[in-house]
């Protein structure tokens, strides 16, 4: 600033300056917005990567579960329990959803299957749900649905074989591509993918437990 401004500036009241940087701030990140819309809207990135899921409550009525979702298994002992624990602690996490056009349910759920049935058990279908929405396409969904169960302690490996073939199937074959897609080790998708040489007795026998992981590699 020139002097005689820096001088002014120094002698105003203390309130008038907290409301001049906060004017100074406001147009900054007014600027930076703008900037970032440009950026975005000229960006060639995948819209699912852009945009922000939009985070609401939808009714449970509105939704049906996809078949993406690589718990073919629900057991109604592990929605019991789950109902148990939502009706003492609340949902924690919202149902993942992305809307699917042509259907009698507009709401397709990609991840949060057990917190729908736990949820359709305690309230029934006019309640009111979190759920956070994203554009997703088939191959995108099927990826989301995988990670969002693998992260979890329930989820066995014969289901993560199970989902890594399909991601794989929709990579055209590219292991490369389908690990990256998982955020999988290369080795590590290697190893699933092996159970799926696996009759289907030995993977029933790892689901139940009744053999270990590497026995079950081993009989591959």
């Amino acid at each position: 600033l020139p002097r005689s401004e820096a001088v002014h500036f120094s002698k105003a009241p203390a309130l008038t300056c907290i409301r001049r940087a906060i004017r100074v701030r406001a147009r900054a990140c007014s600027q930076a917005l703008h900037f970032m819309k440009e950026i975005n809207m000229g960006s060639s990135m995948p819209a699912v990567l852009l945009q922000k899921p939009a985070e609401s409550t939808l009714p449970l009525r509105d939704m049906f579960v996809g078949h993406y979702n690589p718990r073919t298994n629900l057991s109604q002992e592990s929605i019991l329990e789950l109902a148990e624990s939502i009706k003492s602690q609340g949902i924690n996490t919202p149902i993942l959803l992305r809307r699917v056009e042509g259907k009698e349910k507009p709401w397709e759920i990609v991840a949060g299957q057990r917190r729908f049935h736990a949820c359709m058990l305690l309230y029934g279908p006019d309640f009111q749900i979190p759920v956070l929405v994203k554009s997703f396409t088939d191959a995108e969904a099927e990826v989301a649905s995988l990670s969002e169960n693998v992260d979890r302690e329930d989820m066995t490996p014969v289901m993560e074989a199970e989902g890594a073939a399909r991601v794989l199937a929709r990579a055209n074959g590219d292991r490369k591509e389908a690990a990256r897609r998982l955020g999988w080790s290369p080795s590590k998708l290697d190893d699933r993918l092996k159970l799926m040489s696996c009759s289907s007795d030995v993977r029933k026998a790892l689901d139940a437990k009744l053999i270990t992981l590497g026995l079950a590699e081993m009989l591959s």
